[in-house]
């Protein structure tokens, strides 16, 4: 496998009548690797994508694939990238036959050549049975992977899925995922966006995390676990007033500090190595306070998301 990033996006704008949109976006994926989009609706998730595709063109973009910049919508970058986008869309009146026929015909793909390359993904998908069926008589499931066939058509690099498991349920979802998986060991790298996160963080080598049109980290789930707390404790103390939860609050590692339901029980977020234990006994010991229990437990990737996303909120209200 190389190293280094295979393709690299940079200050990708595109703003929509009204405001919203994307603005100055920058997104690095690896060779061989699975890198994660994530942001809740409206975030800029499928825009990002459909600029990166050349199906949405953007105010401003940079693309580098394998250290070289192409132009946007460039036919030589094109030919590297193959997109799965979240409603598949085919003629109700094509059989699947037909579909890999006229995509790759658009790809510049004899009949034969068109079929010849398809049939191994076909096989590997479960889809040869289905060959001569018309494409509205197929579930979800089998118009995604009939998606998935037609981007692999012509070899690309780089796959980009928008939200591939909307509409499945769990089996198909696991499916997907392992074909997934299994591109990735084949040497591709793959850009998805799904609000599956517990699945996600089992695939993803690497996040981007966009908000409001802004992509607020960039990097690997580890570090993103470091940067918006990785690990959560949940202390109970004989009693908390504001003095402590101050006090708390300016602690080292400290990103969150919230309370429960439960009277004189906190769940506070630490990033780092950090024993929040030992500190919380120790502050509450010199506040005349008893720290009943605490459990702290490892944080999981929508809980880090879900933070992060809430500390940038908070950092701009602020300012």
């Amino acid at each position: 496998m190389e190293n280094g990033n295979l393709l690299e996006v940079r200050n990708l704008s595109k703003i929509y009548p009204g405001g919203s949109g994307v603005r100055n976006a920058s997104i690095k994926i690896r060779y061989g690797s699975i890198h994660a989009l994530l942001g809740n609706n409206g975030a800029g998730k499928s825009t990002t994508m459909k600029c990166i595709t050349g199906l949405l063109e953007p105010d401003s973009i940079e693309i580098s694939f394998r250290g070289t910049t192409y132009p946007w919508n460039s036919k030589d970058l094109k030919k590297h990238i193959g997109y799965v986008p979240e409603l598949p869309a085919f003629p109700k009146v094509f059989t699947v036959h037909d579909c890999i026929v006229s995509y790759g015909r658009m790809m510049g793909l004899g009949k034969a050549e068109a079929v010849g390359r398809a049939m191994p993904i076909v096989s590997i998908l479960g889809l040869e049975e289905h060959m001569k069926k018309r494409v509205s008589s197929l579930s979800r499931g089998m118009l995604q992977k009939l998606d998935i066939v037609i981007a692999l058509l012509s070899d690309p690099d780089v796959i980009i899925m928008d939200e591939p498991t909307a509409g499945l349920d769990v089996s198909a979802v696991e499916e997907l995922f392992g074909i997934i998986r299994s591109l990735r060991d084949r040497g591709k790298s793959i850009l998805i966006s799904s609000h599956q996160l517990r699945d996600i963080e089992t695939i993803s080598d690497s996040v981007t995390v966009m908000d409001s049109g802004h992509v607020i980290f960039d990097g690997s789930i580890k570090d993103l676990y470091a940067s918006a707390g990785s690990v959560e404790v949940v202390a109970e103390f004989s009693r908390i007033d504001g003095k402590l939860m101050e006090t708390i609050k300016r602690m080292q590692g400290v990103m969150d500090v919230r309370m429960e339901d439960v009277p004189n029980r906190i769940s506070i977020a630490f990033s780092g190595s950090t024993d929040p234990c030992g500190y919380l006994r120790d502050l509450a010991f010199r506040d005349g306070v008893s720290l009943i229990s605490c459990s702290r437990s490892q944080s999981d990737l929508r809980t880090a998301f879900i933070r992060m996303v809430e500390y940038v909120r908070g950092q701009r209200k602020d300012q």
